[in-house]
């Protein structure tokens, strides 16, 4: 009788398992497969950083938050998928917020208190500012952008997911691309537009509107 067995595979710990999805987002694979999303989904080459930042600033907040292990993760490959599937998903958005095109951008009442000014924020700097905008708040994020309370990694991102969303065209209000940006990156944000979901908005999107106002004010002083 043979005494050979399949090797018993010792589940990975919360931290092996974070260590390895995030390790991920640094490989030439990542990149490539980024690059594979974008041309899936109809983006321009350029976007290959974005969907992998954006990706990447999820999946390590969604961690962060996470205390126990999956249970399906034990190895490298596994590891791998999990963190592939959340940059197709953040090309999916990136995607969706390319194909909305509304009319004349208006704020909603529950906006309306943070001013008008910033419907349309990050068009003050000129279209040809916006790609300075996404090397600046990233700057500024990094240097400790004061905020209430908001996780400064959701920030962020939701910062970078409006800036694109009008690189790319869309003519939406900051209202609903605030919706759409904080329901993008924070999986704790309420589902739909319920009471929760505006006051989350609203306090979210002071934070949000707030670096993007500064942004704007550090490549105005640069010009």
């Amino acid at each position: 009788m043979s005494s050979d067995s399949a090797p018993v595979r010792v589940p990975w710990t919360i931290e092996q398992q974070r260590s390895a999805i995030l390790d991920f987002f640094a490989t030439v694979e990542a990149r490539s497969w980024c690059s594979r999303c974008c041309r899936k989904f109809g983006l321009p080459e350029d976007m290959v950083g974005d969907v992998l930042s954006s990706a990447y600033i999820r999946v390590a907040s969604a961690l962060d938050r996470r205390t126990v292990p999956f249970d399906d993760m034990s190895t490298i490959d596994s590891a791998s998928r999990y963190a592939a599937r959340a940059c197709e998903n953040a090309s999916i958005d990136f995607a969706r917020a390319a194909r909305r095109r509304r009319e004349v951008p208006t704020v909603n009442d529950e906006m309306s208190d943070i001013g008008s000014d910033d419907a349309n924020l990050a068009m003050r700097a000129g279209r040809w500012a916006l790609e300075e905008m996404r090397r600046v708040v990233v700057t500024l994020s990094r240097e400790g952008h004061p905020c209430s309370g908001c996780p400064p990694e959701v920030v962020l991102a939701a910062a970078l997911q409006i800036i694109n969303s009008q690189l790319m065209g869309d003519s939406a209000s900051i209202s609903d691309l605030m919706y759409e940006a904080l329901e993008a990156v924070d999986t704790d944000f309420p589902g739909g537009k319920s009471d929760a979901a505006r006051q989350r908005k609203m306090r979210c999107g002071r934070c949000v509107l707030g670096l993007l106002r500064r942004a704007v004010e550090v490549i105005e002083e640069r010009s």
